[in-house]
Parts: structure tokens; sequence; C-alpha cells
């Protein structure tokens, strides 16, 4: 698992997942992520167009940021899922966070 991190702004952090998102690699990305998404911006969208594969502890490190980010006031977006990590995503997307096809929709989804 590779994870790329950029900055719009300010305010909002940009997070690419390249690979497969298991246990495994939730638990070697978790903290990097986490202080990324949840303490350095206020909302964040994650690109997971390369992710292969979403198991358990993936959703959990995504669950957690989702409500890291809530509790602060902010947003995380993920877009650009296909195939069966966006089946996953769609049926935990109450759990986790919005799913969109582009990045200009979870743009979108952002407060201004």
């Amino acid at each position: 698992m590779r994870m790329l991190l950029t900055e719009i702004d300010e305010s909002v952090t940009t997070v690419v997942f390249d690979g497969s998102l298991d246990d495994a690699a939730a638990d070697d990305v978790g903290l990097q992520f986490t202080a990324a998404v949840a303490v350095r911006s206020q909302h964040s969208i994650v690109d997971v167009s390369r992710v292969t594969f979403i198991g358990a502890g993936g959703l959990g490190l995504l669950t957690s940021a989702a409500r890291a980010l809530e509790f602060k006031g902010g947003r995380l977006v993920l877009f650009g899922a296909v195939g069966p990590v966006r089946a996953i995503l769609d049926s935990a997307s109450d759990r986790v966070a919005a799913v969109v096809s582009t990045k200009r929709d979870a743009m979108a989804l952002l407060p201004h």
C-alpha cells in the first residue's frame, strides 16, 4: 500500500491510496493517515481509485478518520472507487464517509 498526501489549501488535504487496504496496510499507514487528515486539515478527500481491495482494517481506518474530522466540524469524502471496492464502501457509507465518483464531486460536498 502506498499513500500520497497533498494539500489543496490549508483546509483540505487530499490522500491517494494505491494498492490493497487490508489489515496490514491499515496498520502500516494508519498513524500517518490519521495525523494527516484529523490533525492537519479541516476536511479531507481520499482518492481510492487505485485501491484493489479493502478489508475490515481499511474500513476501520477510514471510519476513525471520518469520526475524528466530524468531531472538529470537518468532513471526509472518498472518491474514485470502482468494482468490489465501490460496493463495499457504498454498503458502509453510512458509517465511513460519503462516496462519490470524481474529485470534483468530492470537493462539491465540502462546506465552503
